[in-house]
């Protein structure tokens, strides 16, 4: 699929981070569960410091100015190069975990994160085999859906899977995304697990995917 003219895709930036925190806290359904806007905020902005912490490669799509969407992703081979610029974001993930244990609200809600990543975990181990890297984060504003945006993001992370000699990774994703988009470039589903969530009234289903490249 050819990329639209006025779609710019480039590394993630500083300045993009507003816009990167503002549709986690949508997308995820932050602004939803968080009676306080400015705690969704805080724990979407910890959401992506999160994710930052575990990438080497960053791709921003940007669409007439505005950043539609992001993708990080890692090589586990470069993570060595990575190193000195990840401790930034170390640093600034521990600052927004203290500050996010002072709220009864995010504490009250913690159980659910906790129990997800040992699905997510679980789904993993079961699988017994090794990866060459993730795809760690992909977020993509809903008023930019159906364009493209999302097909040329991976585009650019399977670009630098190949360049460096990276032949696997896998990706984490739920039944509140929209994971038929991995179905149909090419993913394999390998994990499926069900984990019951604070005030849900069923279980809610979490995906491992792996791609061969």
């Amino acid at each position: 699929m050819a990329e639209p003219e006025q779609l710019e895709i480039r590394e993630v930036r500083r300045r993009d981070y507003r816009e990167i925190i503002s549709a986690i806290a949508e997308t995820w359904g932050y602004y939803k569960r968080h009676k306080n806007p400015v705690t969704a905020r805080l724990v979407a902005r910890a959401y992506w410091y999160g994710a930052l912490l575990d990438h080497t490669f960053s791709a921003a799509a940007i669409w007439d100015g505005q950043c539609a969407g992001v993708l990080l992703g890692r090589c586990d081979a470069q993570l060595p190069k990575h190193q000195g610029s990840l401790r930034k974001y170390r640093r600034r993930a521990l600052l927004l975990r203290i500050l996010l244990s002072l709220s009864a609200e995010v504490r009250a809600s913690s159980a659910g994160s906790e129990r997800i990543e040992q699905a997510d975990q679980k789904m993993l181990e079961d699988l017994r085999r090794r990866f060459d890297g993730e795809l760690v984060f992909f977020v993509l504003r809903r008023e930019y859906r159906r364009r493209g945006i999302g097909s040329a993001l991976l585009n650019s992370f399977l670009e630098y899977m190949r360049a460096n000699h990276c032949r696997s990774f896998y990706v984490f994703t739920d039944e509140s995304c929209d994971f038929p988009f991995y179905d149909k470039r090419g993913f394999t589903r390998v994990g499926d697990e069900a984990v019951q969530l604070p005030d849900h009234a069923a279980p809610s289903h979490f995906y491992l995917y792996q791609y061969t490249i």
